[in-house]
């Protein structure tokens, strides 16, 4: 079962689908609603570049870029910490939320009718 790249690109062809909604569009959704009823859970293929991820990533370092800091061994969750985005959000992160909504048959599996 092939949940990785959108239909019929290689994972360095970002440029053929521009927009990240036509990016989550184009991955294997029959395959992913299949491997969601299961087992439970689904892994997609990335959406974003190597290059996206990057520029995400420098942003960790910016306080002023996260409204929130959760360092997980301080409520003893295990070992290293997560933030939440301050708005306004990277423009990455504004594109794909719309997009990042799952199919109908999906949110169904989900049990959200």
């Amino acid at each position: 079962m092939n949940l990785g790249r959108p239909h019929g690109s290689s994972s360095r062809e970002y440029s053929r689908y521009p927009l990240h909604p036509q990016r989550v569009e184009a991955l294997d959704w029959n395959n992913a609603e299949q491997a969601l009823s299961e087992r439970g859970c689904a892994v997609t293929a990335p959406i974003l570049s190597p290059a996206e991820c990057d520029s995400l990533a420098a942003l960790f370092h910016d306080a002023s870029r996260f409204r929130s800091h959760i360092v997980m061994e301080r409520y003893r969750f295990g070992i290293g910490d997560y933030k939440y985005f301050a708005n306004p959000l990277p423009e990455i992160i504004t594109n794909l939320r719309p997009a990042s909504i799952p199919p109908r048959r999906s949110r169904q599996l989900l049990g959200g009718g």
